[in-house]
Parts: C-alpha cells; structure tokens; sequence
C-alpha cells in the first residue's frame, strides 16, 4: 500500500476512535492551557467532583511534572440504579487518546472518594490505596 492510502486508513481508524470516546464522555476537565471546557460547562455536583479531585495530593504532584500532553479529570460514568458512583479518571489527554493515571470512584450522594484498585476490580479508601 501506499503512503497515501495507509495515511487514509490511519485518520479513519482514529476518527472512529476519538467518536467513540466522545459519546462515552460525561465531562472533562483540563488544566492544561489548551483547555476549551472549563468549569461553568458542567453541573453542580460535577464541579464538586472535579474541585475535590484536584485537591488530592496525588493530582497537585503530576501538576509538577511535564507531560507530552494536558493533565485532565474524565467522568466516565454516572450513578444510576445499579451503580451507585461517580467514575472519575485522572489523566493525560493527548490529540489522539486519553491515557489513564488514576481511577476513582465518587460515592453518591456523599461525594466520598474512594481508588479504584484496577489490577483486583476492587474500590477501596483512600487512605489503603496510600498506604498499601
């Protein structure tokens, strides 16, 4: 194949994949200086969500590192009636990808936060994540 056909091919796949993360998408919030969400694009509880998230130690220690794209909160999932969180992921959003640092869940109505230990499919409290 040529170089034109293989670019082709490559704009598409990624097109596909960049559709898919935006409907999969609740709401981002990005720090970096590229940021075209801000806060007052997202509900209360949302705004609650992202605030306490970026008080977390963990999240103002990788503000102090450079990184080949912006550092970003992603809800991935809502409450509803059988899961009763907020899925929130902290990572860096690159042109072509969202790549995953931290996975938390916040607990409704409390807006508690727990980690999310994804190598055991297990929610734990912060305070075990830390000091486990």
């Amino acid at each position: 194949m040529n170089n034109f056909v293989i670019s082709k091919i490559f704009l598409l796949s990624l097109l596909i994949t960049l559709s898919s993360f935006s409907k999969n998408c609740h709401g981002i919030y990005n720090e970096g200086k590229d940021t075209t969400l801000n806060l007052s694009d997202f509900g209360a509880v949302d705004k609650v969500i992202f605030e306490k998230i970026k008080e977390l130690p963990e999240l103002k220690k990788l503000s102090g590192k450079k990184y080949n794209g912006n550092i970003s909160i992603l809800i991935v999932q809502r409450p509803d009636n059988k899961f009763k969180y907020y899925w929130v992921q902290v990572g860096i959003i690159h042109p072509d990808r969202f790549e995953p640092i931290y996975n938390f869940y916040v607990k409704n109505p409390t807006l508690i936060i727990y980690y999310y230990d994804t190598s055991t499919d297990s929610i734990i409290t912060l305070n075990r994540w830390r000091h486990g």
